[in-house]
């Protein structure tokens, strides 16, 4: 006997919900028998969800298959905008924020802050899944107001771009910081340490420090050398002494055998 599958359908018009077979076309709302698309239309139901000052009441109305809610503003008035603009990030505010901010939204600094809020709030964008996706948001000070974020970050300096300095927190005042593509490079959750002498540092930083190049570095320490061999032993001499010993420990293990 084949199972039946069902799935909850909300009507876009009274937010009534049914549960339906996933075959089955033509529903209609128990409430307002009101026609529910079986493409799911307008199934997202956002009531009291934030989108930048706008915090969404009620579905207003439908207009050309898009779903249109009615949204209270921060700064007190009400304002009607698409589900689908609330949900990426293009409509954060009735306009106030557009107001307070014009003439700011080309700027550099405006620009990162609007990467900001749209990677860690919108799931469409290309680079959610390495920020939203694993839990990190943005302070409501900085999400709500940009020139919040101005105000505790200043303008960004050339050459530099925001940083989070605890890579696995949160976008906030006390964990952020302007820092260039080198400083960043350094602050991942995938590089690589080495210790020696007490000293703890990047594989870039040791390639500062002793000349070799950080590459040369990684294929050691991925070959099982010890963090001592990787850093003193140059180049020039390093891989005849390496392969030296393992030719050693070769020649033993037959002998052995």
């Amino acid at each position: 006997m084949c199972k039946k599958h069902y799935k909850k359908r909300v009507c876009v018009d009274c937010g009534g919900v049914k549960m339906v077979l996933t075959s089955s076309k033509g529903i209609r709302c128990n409430s307002c028998a009101n026609k529910i698309s079986s493409k799911g239309r307008g199934l997202i139901d956002i009531t009291g969800d934030r989108f930048g000052q706008l915090i969404a009441i009620r579905r207003h109305h439908i207009k050309n298959n898009q779903a249109f809610w009615l949204c209270q503003c921060d700064c007190g008035h009400e304002h009607i905008a698409a589900v689908s603009h609330l949900r990426n990030g293009d409509t954060r505010s009735c306009g106030c924020l557009h107001k307070s901010q014009n003439g700011l939204s080309g700027t550099r600094t405006y620009k990162s802050w609007n990467c900001m809020v749209r990677r860690c709030s919108v799931d469409t964008v290309n680079r959610w899944k390495h920020y939203g996706g694993k839990g990190v948001v943005v302070c409501e000070r900085w999400k709500s107001s940009y020139l919040n974020f101005l105000e505790d970050m200043g303008e960004r300096p050339e050459g530099k771009s925001l940083d989070r300095i605890d890579v696995n927190g949160d976008y906030c005042p006390e964990n952020c910081r302007w820092a260039t593509g080198k400083e960043q490079g350094r602050n991942k959750n995938s590089n690589k340490l080495a210790t020696y002498n007490n000293k703890t540092a990047t594989l870039v930083e040791w390639q500062e420090i002793t000349g070799i190049d950080a590459d040369t570095l990684s294929w050691r320490l991925k070959h099982g050398w010890t963090d001592e061999e990787t850093l003193t032993l140059q180049v020039s001499h390093l891989g005849r002494s390496k392969k030296r010993l393992q030719r050693n420990a070769l020649s033993s293990s037959i002998d052995e055998q």
